[in-house]
């Protein structure tokens, strides 16, 4: 089995993984659909880059000494990538939570300043 090959069944192993790491990634909450649905796209087509015989053609052009270099560095640079996109996705959730309780809190606020007016008779409104 020459580079060519290894580089096929290597790049199929990395789509597969990183579809099922997606997949469970997704389920738990821990990363959103926009790059849910991006994580898996790209797997397929890494798939699909070493499965289908047509769109293999470039496993040739790298040579059997950076055959090895080029899998590890592919495989950081994925994982460097997802595990990016998975904090971004934990920063965008904690983003909107907060934004929800900001606005819970302005209710209140606004709840607490009509109550207040009410029993005072003042305008607390001009003074915000």
């Amino acid at each position: 089995m020459g580079s060519p090959e290894i580089m096929r069944i290597f790049v199929i192993v990395i789509g597969i993984v990183l579809l099922v790491v997606d997949f469970l990634y997704y389920s738990r909450q821990k990363m959103r659909e926009n790059f849910g649905f991006a994580w898996g796209v790209f797997s397929v087509i890494l798939i699909l880059l070493g499965a289908v015989p047509g769109l293999s053609s470039w496993s040739r052009l790298i040579s059997s000494e950076l055959c090895t270099v080029v899998i590890i560095l592919g495989i950081v640079v994925i994982w460097l990538l997802f595990f990016s996109s998975s904090v971004v996705s934990g920063l965008m959730a904690k983003n909107q939570e907060l934004a929800m309780q900001v606005s819970l809190l302005n209710c209140e606020l606004e709840r607490v300043l009509t109550k207040m007016e009410e029993i005072t008779g003042e305008d607390i409104m001009e003074i915000k």
